[in-house]
């Protein structure tokens, strides 16, 4: 295979893995976010239940950042969004993209053009051999 035909597939594959790994990550995300709401709601119940009160909320209190000072959590809830494999898969996104800016600039439209074309037109024999 050209160097060219190994570039695109390189691309297809590390924005196909990239797109599935985003997806997986966000449904952990999500996951982790109804489980710290369940845990939330059990814990006002419970402190309602022992002080005949609800914790202080708005713009001024932070009822999670209360409870924990309290006792009543062992640690605040943070958003999963900002964990590090979220931010590993950040840069990694950042670097295909810088990657792909840098091919595309210094290749030839024409010539990527005229080879996606003989691509798609000769898919199945470069993978016949595999």
């Amino acid at each position: 295979m050209g160097f060219l035909t190994k570039l695109l597939l390189y691309l297809f594959i590390s924005t196909t893995t990239l797109v599935f790994s985003y997806e997986l990550v966000q449904y952990a995300r999500d996951s982790m976010r109804i489980s710290n709401m369940n845990t939330f709601y059990r814990v006002i119940l419970y402190y309602q239940g022992m002080e005949s009160l609800t914790p202080p909320s708005g713009k001024k209190h932070n009822p999670s950042k209360f409870l924990f000072e309290n006792g009543y959590l062992e640690n605040e809830f943070r958003d999963p969004a900002f964990t590090s494999s979220t931010v590993i898969m950040d840069e990694y996104a950042f670097i295909l993209i810088k990657f792909y800016e840098k091919v595309t600039k210094y290749v030839d439209p024409e010539a990527i053009a005229g080879i996606t074309s003989k691509f798609s037109e000769n898919f199945d024999s470069i993978f016949s051999g595999t």
